[in-house]
């Protein structure tokens, strides 16, 4: 009878820990959704004031990545034992990192930057590609950037043993920036779990609608956001992205 009554305290308390551990989860879980959502309207509203005024969408943008790298650490301290823990930044140990708040796997860089391009090594820090191709429609995703390295990532089975690599969006890009306001204080402004950056305009996938002929970019000299209204044909340097989740 003992043993009984034991082994029914056992599977009591083995139950609560794991329900309570669940309850922790859907709380992270929750957490991550929320502080993206709030990311995301944050950015939307930068967006607007960059139409009026540059230098304050600067602050703008910076204070968005700023707050969202803060609710990962709010995260964290209140979701001990789920996937709100440190570190936020993964290295996968194949060239690719894990970003745990946003959920997306970045490329990893190869080389010192300022070494020279080598156009057969895809992950070269100094290699950099056009958004279009410059013929009669010069606004549509058929530069090198898509034509070439992106298929080359996913052809085959793919890097890292995955498909679906992209450009990332412009919030997007912005999120493997420092934590910091603009300009940076430290250039690359760059996580540096990422390895080597080329310290120059990156491109983004998104389309500036002010001018389709252009795309977002981030300088990551400085981490300022800004539209490359001078056209999708000029060359830009690139990291690739997918989705974790």
């Amino acid at each position: 009878m003992k043993k009984t009554i034991t082994t029914m305290l056992a599977t009591a308390a083995f139950l609560l820990t794991t329900n309570a551990a669940r309850a922790d989860q859907t709380a992270c879980t929750a957490g991550l959704e929320k502080a993206a959502g709030a990311y995301a309207s944050c950015q939307s509203k930068a967006k607007v004031t960059f139409l009026t005024d540059w230098d304050k969408a600067q602050t703008a943008f910076a204070k968005c990545r700023v707050k969202y790298d803060a609710a990962w650490a709010k995260l964290v301290a209140k979701n001990v034992g789920t996937s709100c823990a440190d570190p936020r930044f993964e290295d996968n140990g194949d060239s690719t990192v894990t970003d745990h708040l946003t959920g997306l796997v970045w490329e990893k860089k190869t080389t010192v930057a300022g070494s020279g391009a080598n156009p057969s090594d895809r992950h070269d820090v100094d290699n950099y590609y056009t958004w279009t191709n410059g013929d009669a429609d010069d606004t549509d995703g058929d530069g090198t950037a898509f034509t070439d390295f992106l298929a080359d990532l996913n052809s085959g089975g793919g890097f890292a043993g995955a498909n679906g690599w992209r450009l990332p969006t412009i919030a997007e890009l912005q999120t493997i920036l420092l934590p910091e306001t603009y300009p940076c204080a430290t250039s690359p402004c760059t996580v540096s779990e990422l390895g080597a950056d080329a310290a120059s305009g990156y491109w983004s996938a998104s389309t500036y609608a002010g001018s389709p002929t252009g795309a977002w970019g981030v300088g990551t000299y400085g981490g300022g956001a800004d539209s490359y209204a001078n056209g999708k044909t000029s060359d830009g340097f690139v990291r690739a992205v997918r989705s974790g989740r």
